[in-house]
């Protein structure tokens, strides 16, 4: 059982969190373009 904890798709929360994280970059990617425009 130890061995299939290396593989993401066993662990539900830890792609959720993967996904978070990927949404949080696009959000913070979004604000620097807006940012930059208004400058």
């Amino acid at each position: 059982m130890k061995q299939r904890l290396g593989c993401p798709l066993d662990l539900p929360g830890h792609l959720s969190f993967l996904t978070l994280q990927r949404g949080n970059a696009f959000h913070d990617a979004l604000r620097r373009k807006e940012d930059a425009e208004r400058k």
